[in-house]
């Protein structure tokens, strides 16, 4: 694949996708880390576990 690009519309778009994939990564974040995350947690805490989230906000 060639970075060069004779179309302003393909340079443009792959600006565009390129910024919000690096300046972005909180989608990321929740889908494939912080949601496995929680559920291996509450696998091993249980009830403590679903106690301490009630309290506590995700995002301190």
């Amino acid at each position: 694949m060639s970075w060069r690009s004779e179309s302003p519309f393909t340079v443009g778009f792959r600006a565009y996708v390129g910024f919000w994939f690096h300046c972005s990564p909180n989608p990321y974040m929740n889908r494939f880390q912080i949601t496995p995350e929680e559920w291996a947690l509450e696998a091993l805490f249980g009830e403590s576990f679903a106690r301490y989230r009630a309290r506590v906000r995700r995002w301190l």
